[in-house]
């Protein structure tokens, strides 16, 4: 699966609005295999950081891309957003 990273930029805060009525994203295409998801403004909780890391992880695995996820930056943390890496290998 090819991926346009503009397309994704574009339409990932639509996704997100789909999902949660708060916050807003930003993807950015850090490198060829790299990209990091900023999220701001969103209450969050280490709990469902997890989560949207290991959904992260599956719809990448789902596509055929198999990825690594962290998360390098937290608001939890004092950040002033979430910060989601993706590295597909």
């Amino acid at each position: 699966m090819n991926v346009d990273p503009e397309w994704t930029s574009e339409y990932a805060g639509t996704l997100w609005h789909l999902l949660f009525d708060t916050g807003d994203i930003e993807v950015v295409q850090t490198g060829s295999a790299e990209t990091r998801m900023r999220i701001r403004g969103f209450p969050t909780h280490a709990a469902l950081c997890q989560r949207i890391l290991g959904s992260l992880e599956g719809i990448y695995a789902a596509a055929g891309r198999p990825a690594q996820v962290d998360k390098p930056a937290c608001v939890v943390a004092g950040q002033p957003y979430c910060e989601f890496r993706i590295v597909t290998f």
